[in-house]
């Protein structure tokens, strides 16, 4: 049977979508009175080959109207480098979807199938006020444009020894002239060039989208734990004596673009706690909070109690031997106060994902990982003669401890 779907509207084929804005699929059949008639819509993640299906009966107006980018974010995976070095693929963060609108009916029901249609997914939430101006050349990175589009902030940041430093891209698909090449020159205080290295390019195959959307750790962490294979120029990428590095798009090698500097901290006053948190356009930004911290925590003991006595020599008597109270355990809950340094309003800005953040992970330095933390309470510390803030933020451990029965 000749299909007999129409589709009024769609999402652009291969067009980028944040998969937690609503994308809208409108479409019509000819065969919508034919008898048990459903439109069946079939969709396929091209990364990992799993399909699924929907049928769905006709609206009122006998039409289909389907949001189907919650298809794509119920797959969707928060992609964190752990204690990995150079680009990396961002697993799960991305989909191509492959989708098909066809219809189901008939005495007997049978499938007929429509035209195989494309978009493009990644793990993001865009405000519903920016969604309306929305086009994906605001997300996506193009190396033919001097500001090109990044998903992590390249305003100037600290790096610390032992922390990573997170960025972010997302890449058009099966362009190779749109991977990024990224060049670090190291300086020392006096703005001396000490280093000069390139970072290998992340792996390119044409076509295959795992290889679209990419992360780097471009801390001080991050650029020690590159091995040789990694970089062509000076290595290792950091001698030890610089003061600040910067990061230089040199995707094109006629305009090479400097993007980032980052400021090497390597005696903070104060120990240093680093948040990673999942911002609504679907990266992980790292903050650093450097200014005095506090750990505190909670107990919480659950006890019962005992009958003291006890039939001694055939008399009821007090027994000295039994505990009149006893514990069932201990629940421990470790808390953090943290404050940053004082920030500009364009970096206040920047972080104002932090406070609803969905995942937030505490870096424990050198090779530990992280671990979940929430966020319970936070604000903004003024300061009274000028414009600069603080970020202050109480979180705690997403785990809890425990102690013995007493």
């Amino acid at each position: 049977m000749p299909s007999g779907i129409t589709l009024i509207s769609q999402p652009t084929d291969f067009g980028y979508l944040p998969a937690y804005n609503p994308n809208w699929l409108y479409a019509s059949s000819s065969n919508f009175a034919a008898a048990n008639f459903v439109y069946r819509v079939i969709f396929e993640d091209l990364l990992s080959g799993e399909t699924w299906t929907e049928d769905i009966e006709p609206n009122p107006d006998d039409k289909l109207l389907i949001d189907i980018a919650s298809y794509a974010a119920s797959h969707m995976i928060n992609y964190l480098p752990i204690n990995t070095y150079g680009w990396k693929k961002c697993a799960g963060a991305s989909r191509k979807i492959r989708y098909n609108v066809g219809e189901f009916y008939g005495a007997t029901p049978a499938y007929t199938a429509g035209t195989d249609r494309y978009y493009i997914a990644w793990n993001a939430g865009i405000d519903l006020i920016d969604e309306r101006d929305y086009g994906a050349a605001s997300y996506v990175y193009d190396s033919t444009t001097p500001n090109a589009r990044w998903l992590t902030n390249t305003l100037t940041q600290k790096a610390f020894t032992d922390r990573s430093n997170l960025f972010y891209v997302l890449i058009q698909e099966g362009n190779l002239a749109d991977v990024p090449e990224f060049e670090i020159n190291t300086y020392t205080a006096a703005g001396v060039l000490v280093n000069s290295s390139t970072i290998a390019r992340p792996d390119y195959t044409t076509g295959l989208y795992t290889d679209q959307y990419v992360c780097i750790d471009l801390g001080v962490k991050g650029l020690n734990g590159l091995i040789a294979g990694q970089v062509a120029g000076s290595f290792p990428v950091l001698a030890g004596t610089e003061a600040y590095y910067t990061v230089t798009d040199n995707t094109d090698a006629l305009n090479p673009v400097v993007i980032k500097r980052y400021d090497i901290s390597c005696q903070p006053k104060f120990t240093v706690y680093t948040l990673h948190y999942l911002k609504a356009n679907g990266s992980y930004e790292s903050l650093h909070f450097e200014l005095a911290s506090k750990e505190s925590f909670t107990a919480s003991q659950t006890t019962f109690k005992k009958n003291p006595y006890a039939l001694i020599s055939n008399v009821m008597s007090l027994d000295p031997s039994i505990d009149f109270e006893k514990s069932q355990g201990v629940t421990i809950q470790t808390k953090l106060n943290l404050l940053t340094d004082w920030l500009t309003q364009a970096e206040m800005e920047l972080h104002a994902d932090l406070f609803t953040s969905t995942d937030i992970k505490l870096d424990l330095g050198s090779s530990q990982g992280y671990i979940k933390v929430i966020c319970e309470t936070g604000g903004y510390v003024p300061r009274d003669y000028d414009l600069l803030r603080q970020i202050a933020i109480e979180v705690s451990y997403g785990h809890q401890n425990h102690r013995q029965r007493g």
